[in-house]
């Protein structure tokens, strides 16, 4: 519950500066409350951080809070046999209505939590599918339970070319990069409309090209070339997945929130000459989905100018036909 605690972080552990939750929660509520119960206790143990008590009393500091002073909605999640509870109170800076009571103001709540469940879906897809070293995650909002989003649809008819690994050097740190790339499929390649539509992801198919950059297995980057190339439409079929390891957390700057990174200067020109590769073989699937698509275009034309112009020598009138020089 402290800002910017000391602790010791293993290499798959998500944390890294102390400041992620509390940060989060203060920037959205006036008070936070944790609730903890250890496995197989009783008790529940649980401090509040509160901008009230700070603006009064000008001291920053955490707040006990007994048991009998919980909400009943609190109790029942462990009962429910959750082990850890956070919650949120006074939240003033969700709705930026004065009163947010009305139609607005639930529609704009309803289209926030539709964002919400999108990002979560896609940040965390590995955890919710179970592929992170992790035991497989469940999410949920107002009771829906979130479905991962696959950037690389693997489901579908997605090429994956050959993965590599990338070793980096940054001061005293040493580690890889794994560079794992994806061609998806052309859109008529697709199973479904839907399945189209929803690959194209939150920003659209031009805007989620790119990078996939990962930080033990959650999602730091989603889409953009990080200044190595600039969106193309050609290349909309591009995805790459890359993953390096925490303790090239400097190398990549991670910032506080964990949403921007940057690639190293030093990896640039191999990041180039993989991502060249992958472009070649772009080109060629691209050209295998879109040139049979042009023949049987260009062969449907010339059937439809082939019977329109049969149909109409069929329809023209038959002059009469007489012998030169006779009078009908």
């Amino acid at each position: 519950m402290r800002y910017g605690s000391e602790r010791d972080y293993s290499e798959d552990d998500l944390g890294k500066f102390g400041l992620g939750m509390k940060t989060a929660s203060m920037s959205q509520c006036r008070r936070l409350t944790v609730s903890s119960q250890t496995k197989g206790a009783g008790s529940i143990t649980s401090y509040s951080w509160d901008l009230a008590h700070i603006g009064k009393t000008n001291r920053w500091e955490i707040l006990p809070i007994a048991q009998s002073e919980l909400p009943w909605t609190t109790k029942d999640k462990f009962k429910e046999g959750f082990r850890t509870v956070v919650r949120w109170d006074e939240l003033d800076r969700i709705l930026g209505y004065k009163h947010p009571y009305g139609e607005s103001a639930r529609k704009q709540l309803a289209q926030m939590c539709s964002e919400i469940e999108t990002h979560l879906s896609m940040v965390f897809h590995r955890f919710l599918s179970g592929e992170a070293a992790k035991p497989r995650v469940r999410i949920s909002l107002n009771g829906n339970p979130l479905e991962p989003w696959d950037p690389f649809c693997r489901k579908e008819k997605t090429q994956r070319l050959d993965r590599c690994s990338i070793p980096v050097e940054y001061n005293d740190a040493t580690g890889k990069v794994i560079f794992d790339p994806y061609v998806l499929p052309h859109q008529h390649r697709f199973s479904s409309t839907d399945a189209h539509e929803r690959a194209s992801g939150p920003n659209k198919w031009n805007r989620q090209q790119g990078f996939y950059i990962y930080r033990s297995d959650r999602l730091i980057q989603s889409g953009g070339w990080s200044d190595l190339r600039t969106l193309d439409e050609h290349s909309k079929l591009a995805r790459i997945a890359l993953r390096f390891d925490p303790k090239l957390d400097e190398a990549f700057k991670i910032n506080v929130a964990k949403m921007r990174c940057s690639c190293p200067h030093r990896s640039v020109a191999t990041l180039s000459r993989h991502w060249l590769l992958c472009c070649g073989q772009l080109i060629l699937n691209t050209a295998k989905a879109v040139v049979p698509n042009l023949v049987a275009s260009r062969c449907h034309r010339l059937s439809l100018m082939f019977r329109l112009r049969n149909r109409t020598e069929s329809q023209s009138p038959m002059l009469p036909t007489t012998s030169r020089g006779c009078s009908p």
